[in-house]
């Protein structure tokens, strides 16, 4: 059980990357407003890809087009697909913690950029000096729409599978320990966001409250085959 959520603990850092690519590609000019695009487009692209269309299983396009042309069917889809996951998510909380924090402290990034990359392509003493300054930089982006995404999961799963906060819990002490150690004795933010990186967080996280309510919604008007109410 834990080799699909370890294969897509490692598909998930490649996300970031590529938006802030695309950020740079559209124009934002500030780092500050790249974090916050790549926090802002990364989280959305997690709650479908990680929650959603791992919930729903192989025909999550198809359940999604129907939701589409028909919200009102959505209550009713969640309230059917989402329960058969909840196993998934508990192993997959511990291994984003453990992963993602042992990502964080060992700074596996940060060592090929400096080991490889710059015996690489840096010939000049200015270029070696900017790759090693930047090889210990956290996007606060991404960290918060890493931790907002497992927010929402471990919100929505709250009511119906209480033994999902006990391994969130888990995931967010490892969190809490790695990035504290890195931003207090190694590493510095990428950028200054002047707070906005903050609300917007919260803002996320109430995702979990809205699609937990209309999973409840589901689950209390779904009618089963016999007839009876779940």
């Amino acid at each position: 059980g834990l080799f699909p959520s370890i294969v897509l603990s490692m598909l998930m850092s490649l996300p970031p990357k590529i938006i802030a690519l695309l950020a740079r590609f559209a124009g934002v000019l500030t780092l500050g407003e790249v974090e916050s695009y790549v926090q802002n487009y990364y989280f959305h692209f997690r709650v479908v890809q990680v929650f959603l269309v791992a919930a729903l299983g192989s025909t999550a396009m198809s359940v999604l087009a129907q939701i589409y042309s028909d919200p009102s069917s959505a209550t009713t889809v969640l309230a059917t697909r989402l329960p058969g996951a909840s196993n998934f998510y508990l192993s997959y909380f511990v291994v984003q913690g453990f992963t993602e924090a042992a990502l964080v402290v060992l700074n596996v990034d940060g060592l090929l950029s400096r080991c490889l990359f710059s015996s690489i392509f840096d010939d000049t003493p200015r270029k070696k000096a900017r790759r090693r300054k930047e090889c210990f930089r956290i996007s606060s982006g991404t960290a918060f729409a890493i931790s907002s995404s497992l927010i929402v999961i471990a919100l929505c799963y709250a009511p119906t599978a209480p033994l999902t906060l006990c391994f969130a819990t888990v995931a967010f002490v490892m969190f809490y320990l790695a990035y504290r150690h890195n931003l207090f004795f190694v590493a510095d933010i990428a950028a200054e966001t002047n707070g906005r990186i903050y609300y917007r967080a919260l803002r996320h996280a109430m995702v979990g409250i809205y699609l937990g309510e209309l999973y409840l919604v589901g689950l209390f008007a779904v009618v089963s085959v016999d007839g009876q109410r779940v």
